[in-house]
């Protein structure tokens, strides 16, 4: 289990937890703190530890994180430590905004790990690597059959709303024609869906309502889908994310009802959380 290689000294705390942050594997982890967290806290009625004051980064810890984000783990407190690894489902969106902002201090870190796991991959036979691939999709399974077991399969309990009508654009595209060989693919499958929100820029507020009514509408069928194609790790992964970010689309949704004129710069918000999007679901094929 990796939590069991946690170091006792705080700095060597940070600087473990920024290696885990590193790896595209860290679901196995959560899964494991979230069980912890889940044992420690029998009473509590949220799920995996959230609640409203630690739902997202931002509330949890009000600003802090940017500096963990732009320069390392170095500056963070123990008080912070132990919010993160009480709610582990925390390091998902961490994990986000350092591979999106991939800083000075973190683009090295992210390099290495990249040539290390690429090395790792060509110094071996084909047939070898793809065993080994197959063999993480197993473990990173296995780990979420036991985190259902333990402390049940969702991660986030968000409110998904009314189904919107919506054309076949993105993720509204059917996938029963379609055939994936590896996980992989189909991940890649998705993210090309997220990218399809950029083949039009509306240009009035009801060409933009209804964008981004289409786009809600692709992400809650990803939230309710079955994705066979992955393994049940990955697909607790890529749900999280889905209500992530179909929450926040839902709330430029009220914005845009509540201040029409403001729509230029929803448009904006929401290109940079569909790019952002895409980052994440990249990152998830490496």
């Amino acid at each position: 289990m990796r939590i069991l290689e946690i170091p006792v000294d705080p700095q060597a705390q940070r600087e473990w937890l920024e290696d885990q942050l590193l790896e595209p594997d860290i679901t196995s982890l959560i899964v494991e703190l979230e069980a912890v967290a889940k044992t420690h806290s029998a009473t509590s009625t949220v799920p995996c530890g959230e609640d409203n004051e630690t739902r997202t980064i931002h509330k949890a810890f009000a600003g802090e994180q940017s500096d963990w984000i732009r320069n390392g783990l170095g500056s963070m407190s123990d008080d912070a430590w132990r919010k993160l690894v009480n709610h582990p489902h925390l390091l998902f969106e961490l994990q986000e905004q350092i591979f999106i902002e991939n800083s000075d201090y973190w683009k090295p870190k992210i390099d290495a790990v990249a040539r290390r796991r690429h090395a790792v991959l060509t110094a071996i036979p084909v047939t070898d690597a793809r065993a080994i691939r197959k063999l993480r999709w197993v473990l990173l399974a296995l780990a979420a059959s036991i985190c259902a077991l333990v402390v049940g399969s969702q991660v986030y309990n968000a409110k998904t709303g009314p189904t919107i009508a919506s054309s076949a654009w993105g993720w509204n595209e059917s996938v029963a024609s379609r055939t994936f060989s590896t996980p992989e693919e189909y991940l890649t499958w998705i993210s090309q869906g997220a990218n399809a929100w950029f083949n039009k820029d509306p240009q009035s507020v009801d060409e933009f309502r209804q964008r981004l009514d289409e786009l809600r509408a692709g992400c809650q069928r990803l939230i309710d889908g079955e994705h066979d194609e992955l393994p049940a790790a990955t697909r607790l992964f890529l749900v999280a994310r889905c209500k992530e970010w179909k929450a926040k689309f839902d709330v430029t949704a009220k914005q845009l009802r509540d201040s029409p004129d403001q729509f230029v710069e929803l448009k904006k918000r929401t290109d940079q959380s569909v790019r952002n999007a895409i980052v994440v679901l990249d990152q998830m094929t490496l």
